[in-house]
Protein backbone atom coordinates (compact mmCIF):
# COMPACT_ATOMS: atom_id res chain seq x y z
CA UNK A 1 0.00 0.00 0.00
CA UNK A 2 2.92 2.08 0.92
CA UNK A 3 4.20 1.54 -2.43
CA UNK A 4 1.68 2.78 -3.98
CA UNK A 5 0.80 5.85 -2.17
CA UNK A 6 4.37 6.33 -3.11
CA UNK A 7 3.33 5.66 -6.79
CA UNK A 8 1.27 8.39 -7.00
CA UNK A 9 3.28 11.39 -5.07
CA UNK A 10 5.84 10.54 -8.33
CA UNK A 11 3.42 10.97 -10.78
CA UNK A 12 2.25 13.91 -9.07
CA UNK A 13 5.95 15.56 -9.02
CA UNK A 14 6.20 14.25 -12.15
CA UNK A 15 3.36 16.98 -13.41
CA UNK A 16 4.79 19.60 -11.28
CA UNK A 17 8.20 19.32 -12.50
CA UNK A 18 8.77 20.63 -16.13
CA UNK A 19 9.18 17.55 -18.03
CA UNK A 20 11.54 19.11 -20.60
CA UNK A 21 14.20 20.02 -18.12
CA UNK A 22 17.54 17.41 -18.79
CA UNK A 23 17.27 15.40 -15.54
CA UNK A 24 21.37 14.99 -16.28
CA UNK A 25 21.67 19.09 -16.02
CA UNK A 26 20.60 18.64 -12.13
CA UNK A 27 23.39 18.09 -9.50
CA UNK A 28 24.17 14.59 -8.24
CA UNK A 29 25.05 11.37 -9.54
CA UNK A 30 22.13 9.61 -12.03
CA UNK A 31 23.23 7.12 -14.34
CA UNK A 32 19.75 8.63 -16.46
CA UNK A 33 20.91 9.38 -20.02
CA UNK A 34 21.26 13.32 -20.74
CA UNK A 35 18.14 13.78 -22.57
CA UNK A 36 15.97 11.79 -19.85
CA UNK A 37 13.42 13.93 -18.34
CA UNK A 38 13.26 14.55 -14.41
CA UNK A 39 9.64 12.74 -14.28
CA UNK A 40 11.20 9.89 -16.69
CA UNK A 41 14.28 9.17 -14.38
CA UNK A 42 12.01 9.50 -11.00
CA UNK A 43 9.36 7.05 -12.89
CA UNK A 44 11.83 4.37 -13.80
CA UNK A 45 13.21 4.13 -10.29
CA UNK A 46 9.58 3.57 -8.88
CA UNK A 47 8.47 1.19 -11.11
CA UNK A 48 11.46 -1.12 -10.64
CA UNK A 49 10.69 -0.18 -6.40
CA UNK A 50 7.01 -1.33 -7.26
CA UNK A 51 7.77 -4.08 -9.66
CA UNK A 52 9.63 -5.77 -6.83
CA UNK A 53 7.19 -5.31 -4.53
CA UNK A 54 4.05 -5.61 -6.38
CA UNK A 55 5.31 -7.99 -8.99
CA UNK A 56 2.72 -10.99 -8.21
CA UNK A 57 0.22 -8.59 -8.65
CA UNK A 58 0.54 -6.83 -11.39
CA UNK A 59 2.25 -9.91 -13.52
CA UNK A 60 0.10 -12.67 -13.79
CA UNK A 61 0.65 -13.51 -17.46
CA UNK A 62 3.97 -15.51 -18.59
CA UNK A 63 7.07 -13.62 -19.99
CA UNK A 64 7.16 -13.18 -23.90
CA UNK A 65 10.91 -12.80 -24.65
CA UNK A 66 10.91 -11.93 -28.55
CA UNK A 67 13.03 -10.34 -30.98
CA UNK A 68 13.62 -7.36 -28.65
CA UNK A 69 13.11 -6.53 -25.19
CA UNK A 70 11.18 -8.94 -22.58
CA UNK A 71 7.88 -7.83 -21.90
CA UNK A 72 4.42 -9.49 -19.77
CA UNK A 73 1.72 -9.68 -22.65
CA UNK A 74 -1.57 -10.97 -21.38
CA UNK A 75 -4.24 -10.42 -24.32
CA UNK A 76 -7.73 -9.85 -23.14
CA UNK A 77 -11.06 -9.83 -24.81
CA UNK A 78 -13.13 -7.50 -22.14
CA UNK A 79 -16.42 -7.48 -23.56
CA UNK A 80 -17.81 -9.30 -26.91
CA UNK A 81 -16.44 -6.07 -28.98
CA UNK A 82 -13.37 -4.84 -26.83
CA UNK A 83 -10.14 -6.03 -27.45
CA UNK A 84 -7.14 -5.17 -24.70
CA UNK A 85 -3.28 -5.75 -24.17
CA UNK A 86 -2.03 -5.63 -20.99
CA UNK A 87 1.26 -4.95 -20.21
CA UNK A 88 3.79 -4.01 -17.09
CA UNK A 89 2.28 -0.27 -17.40
CA UNK A 90 -0.29 0.11 -20.19
CA UNK A 91 -3.44 -0.83 -21.23
CA UNK A 92 -3.86 -1.30 -24.88
CA UNK A 93 -7.36 -1.06 -26.17
CA UNK A 94 -8.13 -1.62 -29.87
CA UNK A 95 -10.48 1.12 -31.19
CA UNK A 96 -13.57 -0.85 -33.02
CA UNK A 97 -16.51 0.66 -34.57
CA UNK A 98 -17.88 1.82 -31.75
CA UNK A 99 -14.95 3.60 -30.18
CA UNK A 100 -13.96 5.56 -33.94
CA UNK A 101 -17.83 6.97 -33.65
CA UNK A 102 -17.16 8.20 -30.16
CA UNK A 103 -13.99 9.57 -30.90
CA UNK A 104 -15.45 11.91 -34.10
CA UNK A 105 -18.85 12.53 -32.18
CA UNK A 106 -18.51 12.46 -28.57
CA UNK A 107 -15.30 13.12 -27.05
CA UNK A 108 -16.37 12.71 -23.68
CA UNK A 109 -18.05 9.45 -24.13
CA UNK A 110 -14.77 8.45 -25.99
CA UNK A 111 -12.83 8.50 -22.88
CA UNK A 112 -15.69 7.57 -20.44
CA UNK A 113 -16.07 4.15 -22.64
CA UNK A 114 -12.21 3.77 -22.45
CA UNK A 115 -12.53 4.40 -18.43
CA UNK A 116 -9.72 7.49 -18.74
CA UNK A 117 -9.89 11.09 -18.20
CA UNK A 118 -10.68 13.01 -20.87
CA UNK A 119 -7.52 14.87 -22.84
CA UNK A 120 -7.67 18.49 -24.10
CA UNK A 121 -5.34 17.79 -26.88
CA UNK A 122 -6.11 14.86 -28.47
CA UNK A 123 -5.08 12.45 -30.38
CA UNK A 124 -0.80 13.04 -30.02
CA UNK A 125 -1.18 13.04 -34.10
CA UNK A 126 -2.17 15.01 -36.73
CA UNK A 127 -5.14 13.17 -37.47
CA UNK A 128 -8.36 15.84 -38.62
CA UNK A 129 -11.67 15.07 -38.95
CA UNK A 130 -11.69 14.23 -42.16
CA UNK A 131 -9.17 11.34 -41.38
CA UNK A 132 -10.98 10.10 -38.54
CA UNK A 133 -14.14 9.97 -40.32
CA UNK A 134 -12.30 8.10 -43.03
CA UNK A 135 -11.11 5.36 -40.62
CA UNK A 136 -14.51 5.02 -38.75
CA UNK A 137 -16.03 4.55 -42.28
CA UNK A 138 -13.56 1.81 -42.38
CA UNK A 139 -14.11 0.03 -39.05
CA UNK A 140 -18.26 0.10 -40.21
CA UNK A 141 -17.34 -1.27 -43.22
CA UNK A 142 -15.01 -3.79 -41.82
CA UNK A 143 -15.52 -4.11 -38.18
CA UNK A 144 -13.68 -7.66 -38.06
CA UNK A 145 -10.46 -5.38 -38.71
CA UNK A 146 -10.73 -4.06 -35.25
CA UNK A 147 -7.59 -4.68 -33.74
CA UNK A 148 -6.15 -4.34 -37.08
CA UNK A 149 -6.51 -0.64 -37.46
CA UNK A 150 -5.94 1.68 -34.07
CA UNK A 151 -4.99 1.39 -30.50
CA UNK A 152 -5.08 3.66 -27.39
CA UNK A 153 -2.33 3.28 -24.83
CA UNK A 154 -3.86 3.46 -21.56
CA UNK A 155 -1.84 4.10 -17.98
CA UNK A 156 -3.02 4.14 -14.78
CA UNK A 157 -2.54 7.23 -13.24
CA UNK A 158 -4.19 6.83 -9.71
CA UNK A 159 -4.96 3.56 -7.73
CA UNK A 160 -8.61 4.06 -8.33
CA UNK A 161 -9.45 6.93 -10.70
CA UNK A 162 -9.28 7.40 -14.28
CA UNK A 163 -6.48 6.20 -16.71
CA UNK A 164 -4.51 8.34 -19.00
CA UNK A 165 -4.45 8.45 -22.75
CA UNK A 166 -0.91 8.48 -22.91
CA UNK A 167 -0.53 7.55 -26.64
CA UNK A 168 -1.76 6.11 -29.85
CA UNK A 169 -0.74 3.18 -32.50
CA UNK A 170 -1.56 0.71 -34.24
CA UNK A 171 -1.44 -1.22 -37.78
CA UNK A 172 -2.17 0.42 -41.06
CA UNK A 173 -4.68 -2.73 -42.21
CA UNK A 174 -4.63 -6.62 -42.33
CA UNK A 175 -1.54 -8.87 -42.91
CA UNK A 176 -1.32 -8.45 -47.07
CA UNK A 177 -0.39 -11.34 -48.98
CA UNK A 178 3.35 -11.31 -47.95
CA UNK A 179 2.15 -11.91 -44.29
CA UNK A 180 3.37 -8.42 -43.81
CA UNK A 181 1.97 -5.58 -41.32
CA UNK A 182 2.75 -1.92 -40.67
CA UNK A 183 2.98 -0.42 -37.72
CA UNK A 184 2.96 2.89 -35.86
CA UNK A 185 2.73 4.98 -32.83
CA UNK A 186 2.68 8.33 -31.15
CA UNK A 187 3.09 9.53 -27.49
CA UNK A 188 1.57 12.38 -25.71
CA UNK A 189 4.33 15.04 -25.08
CA UNK A 190 4.96 14.23 -21.63
CA UNK A 191 4.62 10.64 -21.74
CA UNK A 192 7.56 10.48 -24.32
CA UNK A 193 11.42 9.54 -23.07
CA UNK A 194 9.72 6.82 -20.48
CA UNK A 195 9.96 3.13 -21.57
CA UNK A 196 5.96 3.65 -22.56
CA UNK A 197 6.57 3.68 -26.59
CA UNK A 198 8.77 0.40 -26.43
CA UNK A 199 6.37 -1.33 -24.14
CA UNK A 200 3.28 -0.82 -26.28
CA UNK A 201 4.91 -1.27 -29.38
CA UNK A 202 6.33 -4.77 -28.22
CA UNK A 203 3.01 -5.18 -27.41
CA UNK A 204 1.28 -5.07 -30.48
CA UNK A 205 3.86 -7.15 -31.81
CA UNK A 206 3.33 -9.63 -29.64
CA UNK A 207 -0.10 -9.75 -30.82
CA UNK A 208 0.41 -9.31 -34.55
CA UNK A 209 3.20 -12.56 -34.35
CA UNK A 210 -0.01 -14.27 -32.68
CA UNK A 211 -2.12 -14.73 -35.57
CA UNK A 212 -0.47 -17.66 -37.61
CA UNK A 213 -0.75 -15.82 -41.24
CA UNK A 214 1.94 -12.77 -40.08
CA UNK A 215 5.47 -12.75 -41.14
CA UNK A 216 6.70 -9.79 -40.48
CA UNK A 217 5.85 -6.49 -38.73
CA UNK A 218 7.25 -3.08 -40.46
CA UNK A 219 7.74 0.55 -39.68
CA UNK A 220 8.73 3.68 -41.40
CA UNK A 221 9.95 6.73 -39.44
CA UNK A 222 11.96 9.80 -40.71
CA UNK A 223 15.61 9.50 -40.40
CA UNK A 224 15.96 12.23 -37.91
CA UNK A 225 13.42 11.20 -35.59
CA UNK A 226 15.92 9.15 -32.72
CA UNK A 227 13.76 8.25 -30.36
CA UNK A 228 11.16 6.73 -32.95
CA UNK A 229 14.23 4.75 -34.16
CA UNK A 230 15.77 3.90 -30.81
CA UNK A 231 12.28 2.47 -30.02
CA UNK A 232 12.17 0.18 -33.17
CA UNK A 233 15.59 -0.87 -32.28
CA UNK A 234 14.94 -1.44 -28.52
CA UNK A 235 11.87 -4.14 -29.82
CA UNK A 236 14.26 -5.87 -31.84
CA UNK A 237 13.88 -3.98 -35.46
CA UNK A 238 16.38 -3.81 -38.09
CA UNK A 239 16.46 -1.17 -40.78
CA UNK A 240 16.42 -2.64 -44.74
CA UNK A 241 16.60 0.53 -46.43
CA UNK A 242 15.69 4.37 -47.12
CA UNK A 243 12.71 4.69 -49.36
CA UNK A 244 10.90 7.85 -50.70
CA UNK A 245 7.20 8.25 -50.42
CA UNK A 246 4.67 10.20 -52.99
CA UNK A 247 5.90 13.72 -51.58
CA UNK A 248 9.59 12.92 -51.98
CA UNK A 249 10.29 12.74 -48.27
CA UNK A 250 13.05 10.46 -47.14
CA UNK A 251 12.06 7.71 -44.90
CA UNK A 252 13.85 4.80 -42.93
CA UNK A 253 12.07 1.42 -43.51
CA UNK A 254 12.68 -1.36 -40.32
CA UNK A 255 11.28 -4.73 -39.94
CA UNK A 256 10.56 -7.31 -37.84
CA UNK A 257 10.45 -10.90 -38.84
CA UNK A 258 8.76 -14.07 -36.72
CA UNK A 259 11.17 -15.47 -34.62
Amino acid sequence: RGAIENLEFVRQLGLIISDRRPWGSRAGPCRCKPSQTVFGCVWDYVTKMSDDICGAVRHNAPEQVSGGLPVTISTQQQSSSTLEIRGPRLRLVAIDAELARLQVTDKDGFFAALGAQREPAWPPIADDEPKLADKLEILNRTPEEAGWRGWVFLMGWTPDGLDRAVGVGGFHGPPDEQGCVEIGYAMQPSFREQGLATEAVEGLVSWAFDHPDVSCVRAQTLPHLTASIRVLEKTGFTFVRKLTDESGETLCLFERKRD
